[in-house]
């Protein structure tokens, strides 16, 4: 026998076609063979048309300012489990208690033997419940019932117990914290538990052939069990958190197995190269050492060859040059320092302190040159003639007199 059980939830206006099975697209849940056993009180057209009805009538009379119900939230449906034997004369007494108690309009009542568990395509457990559609506005007021101040927590208790007097059902267990599913998700709920059990058996077999397959190679590791395991412990979660299937569990332990395959082939060629670049490094760490005696040997030799470089040797001379070049510019300054005097004209030899620049034919013909322009600067003849103009016309008139073997000096007096 089935607990009794009554949970109110909003719906659309789909649920007036669902309920006398003239949806278009009818769930899988529905098996039409069974269908013929259901009732219903009221086609969804004539329900439908009721809602709108009493809906206008009821919003009409709302007065001033008070705020009006939205149309979509004027609608609930009450589903309530049944037993076989349950039928639609047991749901409409139970719906005219829910009225009194509640004050909802109940528009329209169907009862569903057609849907249930099923397993390869047929019906092995049916679902047997009843769908009761309410009107949620006080027709008198318009104002809103289905309101938590007005469906409190003790009210709700109270339509479970007078749900279970009325249907004759043994009532469920008060304060319980169990959530009610629709067929839909108790259908996919049963099926994932199915799966569950199934998958969790799977895993602890599939691991043992894996580990025992392990066994037969006598190539195994303890690495190779130790990720085995990893692989079978993440499994074994997925399959506790429904998430898994069987072909899955297989897939993911075949992929464990080549990946641990692939590790143990990249290991082994990652350690050919580590080995492989060891012996690589450690010739070229040693020809490199060779280099170095070798650059060090030639150094030395060089050394022995060539004491002195070309550059070094330039470096040598230019600094002799330098050295001349200053001693030079020593014996330059203290010969312009020697100030010539009227003795080292008369003198017939050359001070010892000034080189030799002149020999005596030429200071006897500058002192005559002297003595001439004294006796010029007292003639009356040259007054007037600039210094310059002096000079071109006594070195035009020596001239002449050296050409005729003359004396400059006597021919110049008389």
């Amino acid at each position: 026998m089935a607990i009794s059980s009554i949970n109110f939830m909003k719906v659309g206006g789909h649920s007036f076609t669902h309920n006398d099975r003239s949806e278009s697209k009818s769930a899988k849940t529905i098996f039409a063979e069974h269908s013929h056993l259901n009732e219903c009180s009221r086609s969804a057209i004539d329900t439908k048309a009721m809602f709108d009805r009493l809906f206008k009538q009821s919003i009409a009379k709302v007065e001033g300012r008070t705020r009006r119900a939205k149309k979509e939230n004027c609608l609930v449906e009450a589903l309530v489990n049944l037993n076989a034997g349950h039928t639609l004369e047991d749901v409409q007494r139970l719906a005219a208690k829910i009225e009194k108690e509640t004050g909802f309009t109940c528009l329209q009542m169907a009862v569903h033997k057609d849907e249930g568990e099923d397993k390869g395509g047929k019906l092995v457990r049916k679902n047997h419940h009843a769908h009761l559609s309410f009107f949620t506005l006080n027709r008198d007021t318009g104002r809103q019932l289905f309101r938590r101040e007005i469906l409190t927590r003790d009210k709700l208790s109270q339509l479970q117990d007078l749900t279970a007097s009325e249907l004759g059902m043994q009532r469920g267990k008060k304060g319980s914290k169990a959530v009610r599913l629709d067929h839909k998700a108790f259908k996919e709920a049963k099926r994932r538990e199915e799966r569950v059990l199934a998958k969790a058996k799977d895993v602890v077999a599939q691991y043992r052939d894996e580990r025992d397959t392990l066994k037969a190679s006598g190539e195994a590791t303890q690495r190779d069990y130790q990720e085995l395991k990893l692989a079978y412990d993440a499994l074994k979660s997925r399959a506790k958190s429904k998430d898994l299937t069987i072909e899955e569990l297989q897939k993911q332990l075949s992929e464990a197995r080549e990946t641990s395959k692939a590790l143990k082939g990249d290991l082994r060629y990652s350690e050919e190269l580590l080995r492989a670049s060891r012996a690589n490094y450690e010739r070229l760490v040693k020809e490199n050492e060779e280099l170095k005696r070798e650059v060090m040997q030639l150094k030395a030799e060089l050394r022995q060859r060539m004491p002195m470089t070309d550059r070094q040797q330039k470096r040598k001379e230019l600094h002799s040059l330098e050295a001349e070049r200053n001693a030079l510019q020593g014996e330059l300054t203290e010969i312009r320092e020697v100030e010539p005097t009227a003795e080292m004209f008369n003198t017939p030899d050359p001070s010892p302190s000034l080189p030799k620049k002149a020999s005596a034919f030429d200071r006897l013909e500058e002192m005559k040159s002297k003595k001439i322009i004294e006796e010029l600067a007292n003639d009356e003849k040259v007054k007037g003639q600039s210094f310059d103009e002096l000079l071109k016309e006594l070195a035009k008139d020596a001239d002449q007199k050296r050409d005729q073997g003359l004396d400059f000096g006597a021919d110049f007096s008389r």
